[in-house]
């Protein structure tokens, strides 16, 4: 069995590297060829184009950016819709609206290939340690015929049901952490404005079952610097496919709305390349200094 894995970005690279350190043979393809170079040096095969991708391999996974950077390495030139062949499975892992992944099946099964969703939950350290929680999207038994390749860098896969109802879920736990760490970073502003030391907040919120949020948020949001684990740009992008998703079913998303904008308005005011957790950063620097 030969796996094929197109984009080899932050999270990408650690999923495929996991892959090889378990003994399958893959190749990869990534749309800036010096980030997928670094897998060859573990034994993977580098690909000059999604075709070729899925023309040699089995099992074809997917972790892009986007709707649009899906659809191009699926539908586009040299891409993989043409290069596969009947029986073939695509994994696609990318955090993508409901609406792309229901399309993209629909497409695939009438070339007999079985199509995925199997988003993951966690971050690129995550993926080095085996340690991703996957949100599985397809048919059960197809999904359970490559369990050993999916535990290859997950802890557990968590089956969900359609493929596009794993990536609604996914959206809807993305739209939690965010919402969560803009909530916090606007507590503690409040504190702040009033003199009041952050680890005062915490103090409290420690005896409560917020401990959990402060735990996860805490010392991430009150950090100098932080590494970019999950670009803030991407957080955005997440937010808004959450809005755009709710709306194809009718149904409107108050605080993700909300969200939206804060979140825009921050990656436009240089916070788009860090770390979504720099909100805190963003929703601090809006205090105005006036008396009223």
């Amino acid at each position: 069995m030969k796996i094929g894995f197109i984009g080899t970005g932050m999270m990408g690279y650690p999923m495929a590297k996991r892959l090889l350190e378990h003994g399958f043979k893959i190749i990869v393809w990534n749309r800036t060829t010096s980030k997928a170079v670094g897998l060859t040096e573990f034994g993977a095969e580098l690909a000059e184009s999604p075709y070729e991708v899925a023309a040699q391999a089995d099992i074809i996974h997917l972790m892009v950016a986007d709707d649009n950077a899906s659809r191009q390495v699926l539908l586009g030139e040299k891409g993989v819709y043409d290069g596969i062949s009947p029986g073939k499975i695509i994994v696609n892992h990318s955090t993508v609206t409901p609406m792309h992944t229901r399309e993209m099946s629909s497409l695939f099964d009438k070339k007999a290939v079985e199509y995925l969703a199997i988003p993951v939950m966690g971050g690129p350290r995550d993926a080095e340690r085996g340690n991703l929680l996957s949100l599985a999207g397809g048919r059960r038994e197809v999904i359970d015929r490559i369990n050993e390749v999916l535990m290859s860098f997950s802890r557990e896969v968590v089956y969900i049901g359609k493929p596009e109802e794993a990536s609604a879920v996914k959206l809807a736990i993305n739209s939690l952490f965010f919402m969560s760490a803009a909530a916090l970073s606007e507590s503690i502003s409040l504190v702040e404005s009033w003199g009041v030391s952050p680890s005062k907040l915490f103090e409290v919120a420690n005896r409560l079952w917020l401990k959990s949020l402060i735990e996860k948020y805490g010392e991430r949001l009150l950090a100098e610097e932080f590494p970019t684990s999950f670009r803030l740009v991407l957080a955005a992008k997440d937010i808004m496919y959450a809005v755009k998703s709710g709306y194809e079913k009718n149904q409107p998303l108050f605080l993700n709305s909300t969200l939206a904008q804060m979140f825009l308005k921050a990656a436009s005011e240089g916070f788009a390349e860090e770390d979504y957790s720099r909100i805190f950063k963003y929703i601090r620097g809006t205090r105005q200094e006036f008396s009223h």
